[in-house]
């Protein structure tokens, strides 16, 4: 629901693997109920937002799975990253804070 408000003219598409947070608002919002690692996107994204569980480990299994239906030219985000922690991608990004006194960042990577 916050993507959404976010981004009022975006189709989104979530991957939840919690059947209590799934939620759906068609024809707009699709949460799809699974566990990343299983998941087979059936489409193109201009923007992939990774707001999993902040660990390196499903970060990098995330966007190893995700990278290839990543738009080019499209952006892609890793939620409440933070600095040390290390991610294993194929291409340069930025890490941003949009919250310095709380402590998380806000990793960009464009594609």
């Amino acid at each position: 629901k916050v993507w959404a408000s976010w981004m009022p003219l975006a189709t989104i598409t979530g991957v939840e693997n919690d059947p209590t947070r799934v939620y759906n608002e068609p024809p707009r919002i699709r949460t799809v109920l699974s566990d990343i690692k299983e998941y087979v996107p059936d489409r193109q994204f201009d923007i992939i937002i990774d707001d999993g569980s902040h660990c390196a480990f499903d970060i990098n299994v995330t966007y190893g799975r995700l990278r290839g239906n990543l738009s080019p030219g499209g952006f892609y985000f890793i939620e409440d990253i933070k600095p040390d922690v290390k991610v294993e991608l194929d291409f340069d990004y930025k890490v941003v804070s949009v919250s310095p006194n709380a402590g998380e960042e806000l990793g960009l990577v464009r594609a």
